[in-house]
């Protein structure tokens, strides 16, 4: 929760301001908001990352093999299963509406090619390759976002066979007996990979496309994807009950809101009794707060869950809201064209501020941010640069990746409330230039504190007092930081702390995390001398287990 301030004193004793600040975040520890903050920091994971063009491969995967092109450690496609603790992940993304997924399994030399324009495709990286890196990710079955062809062929529709090829895969996945099964064994995988989450298509409602017929700006778009969905929804369920199928909200349209809501609603009142829940693709920017502002993102999400929440707290069938995949936005009108853009230092602070406010969000299952797996995609937060001589990709790990990194070691198991009052940025186009958000671990030992100053004005800079804290010691802290809203790299700076400091300089556009241990109870022995001592070597004890 947010309310406005537009004081701040700048009066410096030791190690913090020694004055009222300009913005106050108090925790309530007492409060959780998010029973599973974790999933958040889901990934949406590109089918294409095998594909190639007549330069080479465009993704993490060879076009051959399906295997990872550079294995070598600490760089790639490795460095993100290195370092990044996976937690959700969804699968194919964009391409869904030509994927055959009956092309993606068996031998990768003999499979068929794909028909997906504008280059012909095999995807030596398919669907049991997919379920292995996961698997080996650590991420469940439950926890595996498969998105639905529901038109065979977007360029040659044939939606009885997208159906049967729905429940197939159902089966494929799923099934303890049958051919299905039996093919999946010859295929590597005896046992039912017991997938129990999908989505039908990918923006069937955007109308973008002349291939896609459910435009959310016509009379019938909704009527005919909600009556097409209770077929493929039949037909899955009718293999595995226990499947969990989702239908596809529409993004936040500025420009048609009321056309957007109604297209929500007619899903929710023609398939609510069928349908587990609904999917929107958030995109944001920070340069036009008034229509993709984390602030007006905000305001759709809200919608959406309250049309959600009408549903629910009048049926017995329960439905969920999750974020299918999140970035930055690339806004053409602005003369925003570049994707870099995206994925450099002010797209990496948009999106710290978007998980901090999904963590608000208890209606939100969980979210994925985009898109990983194709570097030479649209939104990258590792961008394929070329090969090098050896004929290996050259990446560059842009900011969106590293502060996705620095996120997962302080996203706990419980995200908190957190009353924030914070003054707008310094040119008034943002309600607030602070956000916090708090994370707690399941043994109440663990607590860590999130702080994003989204102001690119050096004059934004802010002192902040975060109270609510008194029974956990700060033992660890970071600041990230950049010299400029399109840089391609940030510092991360540690910070000299005391363990009861309060008060903290926050600069423009940068992120904070403050890392707290419970302080002892009265009588417990600390056995390193003191209880910074203790509380530090806790915190670098962590910190030296995490993958690096």
């Amino acid at each position: 929760m947010f309310r406005t301030a537009a004081f701040c004193l700048s009066v410096i004793v030791g190690l913090a301001p020694a004055c009222v600040s300009g913005a106050t975040a108090t925790v309530q520890t007492g409060i959780v908001t998010h029973p599973n903050p974790r999933l958040l920091l889901g990934q949406a994971i590109d089918g294409r990352s095998s594909f190639q063009l007549s330069s080479g491969a465009i993704g993490y995967y060879s076009p051959a093999t399906g295997f990872p092109i550079d294995a070598t450690p600490g760089t790639g496609v490795t460095w993100m299963w290195e370092s990044l603790d996976q937690t959700s992940l969804r699968y194919p993304l964009g391409p869904v509406n030509t994927w055959l997924w009956k092309s993606t399994i068996g031998s990768p030399a003999t499979r068929p090619t794909m028909p997906y324009q504008p280059y012909l495709n095999k995807a030596a990286f398919g669907l049991d390759e997919f379920m292995a890196t996961a698997a080996e990710q650590g991420v469940s079955a439950d926890n595996v976002h498969i998105l639905v062809n529901i038109y065979e062929d977007v360029y040659n529709k044939d939606k009885a066979q997208a159906i049967q090829d729905a429940a197939d895969l159902v089966a494929y996945l799923n099934a303890i007996t049958g051919p299905w099964a039996d093919l999946r064994a010859t295929n590597g995988h005896p046992d039912p990979y017991g997938v129990k989450l999908f989505n039908l298509g990918n923006e069937p409602w955007s109308p973008s496309t002349s291939q896609v017929e459910y435009n959310f700006m016509t009379a019938t778009g909704a009527a005919d994807y909600a009556a097409d969905s209770l077929d493929f929804i039949a037909a899955m369920k009718a293999v595995d009950p226990t499947v969990r199928v989702t239908l596809s909200a529409t993004s936040p349209r500025p420009n048609a809101v009321a056309q957007a809501m109604a297209w929500n609603q007619t899903l929710i009142d023609t398939v609510g009794g069928e349908m587990d829940g609904l999917v929107t693709n958030v995109f944001y920017d920070s340069t036009v707060p008034q229509n993709y502002g984390i602030e007006a993102v905000e305001g759709f999400i809200d919608g959406l869950t309250s049309q959600v929440a009408a549903h629910n707290a009048s049926h017995i069938n329960q439905l969920h809201v999750m974020v299918g995949e999140h970035g930055n936005s690339i806004v053409p009108a602005i003369g925003n064209t570049d994707p870099d853009f995206a994925m450099q230092w002010q797209g990496a602070v948009t999106m710290a501020d978007f998980i901090g406010m999904l963590s608000q969000k208890p209606e939100i299952e969980r979210a994925h941010s985009f898109i990983w797996g194709n570097g030479s995609a649209v939104w990258h937060p590792l961008r394929l640069d070329g090969y090098d001589a050896n004929g290996l990709p050259i990446y560059t790990f842009l900011p969106v990746a590293g502060v996705a990194d620095a996120l997962d070691d302080v996203v706990l198991d419980l995200a908190l409330a957190v009353d924030t009052i914070s003054p707008t940025t310094t040119d008034g186009t943002n309600a607030y230039s602070i956000r916090t958000s708090a994370f707690l671990s399941a043994d109440n030992q663990s607590l860590s504190v999130v702080l994003v100053n989204i102001d690119a004005d050096a004059a934004g800079s802010q002192f902040i007092d975060v109270l609510g804290t008194s029974d956990y010691a700060l033992s660890f802290a970071r600041l990230l930081s950049s010299s400029a809203p399109n840089s391609e790299s940030f510092t991360t700076t540690s910070l000299a702390i005391a363990p009861n400091q309060t008060q903290f300089f926050l600069p423009g556009q940068s992120v904070m995390l403050l890392e707290y241990t419970a302080v002892p109870e009265p009588g417990t022995v600390v056995l390193l001398g003191s209880t910074l001592g203790l509380l530090a070597g806790v915190g670098l004890a962590r910190r030296l287990r995490r993958p690096r």
